[in-house]
């Protein structure tokens, strides 16, 4: 590849991308090799990204070696001083196999993330780590870098977008962030078709870091499992937190085991949360029987939400409508999609006039 021979001779710049060129190739086990090994003793590059770039065709009898290769990728960071920025997408753990093959493909992903852990103990100046569409190993991998991060002081963002892991990993990453005082934003988000279940256990897990975190600024969470039981407990535990940083909440939710009473909650902790200045909430879906059930509650809680903006100084100062408007639907409740609010139109109407007046 003409980028690996860049690398071999003396980079001219800071950043290094392998991407995915569409010709049906990638890098291969021995070129991952040779990376890990310039990497080792690289001071220039700052930003390595790594973008579905692997050769995913290769015989399985090769898993191994690829194995071999990534874990020296890993080992690499133990030994750089330079490197910033760390983006892996696609890594070459899923192969075209048969069933029998995916205990060893999470074998091998799993010796991965504990390299990747190992690294992180030591490396001092790795500021992001960027993981997606690929596995950990399940659990035990992200439970593993999870830990690591607890001793590491230089890791400011931390994104894990991957496959085949639950509660366990979650509330790895919950007790990291009651310790670690380095993380900025943490973007926990596993790939909308994979078969995790992030329940409320990690969401109360989550909440409980939140009470005494005060250095996490941003905080992502896709679940899709969760009930009004685990959003309640982490909008009340921002409530409670005065000296909390975080002023970018994004929470996705999956299930539709959300109502009015999640609304509720999140209402009352836009009330004490005023270093909060951006909520997107993705998929809280109020239903149409659960707005007849419920007709005078919502609107009064929908009235209170329309106050809390109206009177927002972030949202006042604002003065083109369209920006007004893409600023409130990060208040984002999705009222049940059109199909059940046809059950209850004129419901649904005065909804979004209540929450829309001010535009």
């Amino acid at each position: 590849m003409g980028k690996l021979k860049q690398l071999s001779e003396k980079p001219r710049q800071s950043t290094v991308a392998f991407y995915y060129t569409g010709n049906g190739q990638g890098l291969t086990y021995r070129e991952i090799k040779s990376i890990a090994k310039i990497l080792s003793k690289d001071t220039t590059i700052t930003h390595l990204i790594f973008e579905k770039c692997f050769n995913q065709h290769y015989n399985p009898n090769a898993r191994q070696r690829f194995t071999e290769s990534m874990i020296k990728l890993a080992d690499a960071l133990k030994h750089n001083q330079t490197l910033q920025h760390f983006t892996l997408v696609g890594a070459p753990f899923h192969l075209n196999a048969s069933p029998s093959d995916i205990e060893e493909d999470k074998s091998a992903s799993a010796s991965f993330s504990r390299a990747l852990a190992a690294a992180l103990r030591e490396n001092t100046t790795l500021q992001s780590l960027d993981i997606r569409e690929t596995s950990l190993g399940g659990d035990d991998g992200v439970i593993a870098i999870a830990e690591a991060l607890r001793l590491n002081s230089s890791v400011t963002y931390l994104r894990i977008a991957v496959t085949d892991y639950a509660d366990a990993g979650i509330i790895a990453i919950a007790e990291t962030l009651k310790t670690n005082t380095t993380l900025q934003k943490v973007l926990i988000l596993p790939i909308d078709d994979s078969p995790n279940l992030i329940t409320d256990n990690s969401l109360i897990a989550i909440a409980e870091a939140l009470r005494t975190n005060d250095t996490l600024q941003e905080l992502a969470i896709n679940s899709n499992n969760a009930t009004n039981v685990g959003f309640t407990c982490l909008a009340n535990a921002l409530r409670t937190n005065s000296n909390s940083a975080l002023h970018t909440l994004t929470l996705k939710n999956g299930s539709e085991a959300t109502n009015h009473i999640s609304l509720r909650a999140f209402i009352e902790m836009l009330k004490e949360c005023p270093n909060l200045t951006q909520l997107n909430l993705q998929q809280f879906n109020i239903y149409a029987s659960d707005i007849r059930g419920n007709s005078m509650e919502c609107h009064q809680l929908l009235a209170t939400l329309h106050q809390l903006v109206r009177h927002n100084q972030q949202f006042s100062q604002l003065k083109q409508p369209i920006e007004k408007r893409r600023r409130l639907w990060n208040l984002g409740f999705m009222w049940g999609g059109e199909a059940s609010l046809l059950h209850s139109k004129q419901v649904g109407l005065e909804v979004l006039q209540t929450v829309g007046n001010f535009l």
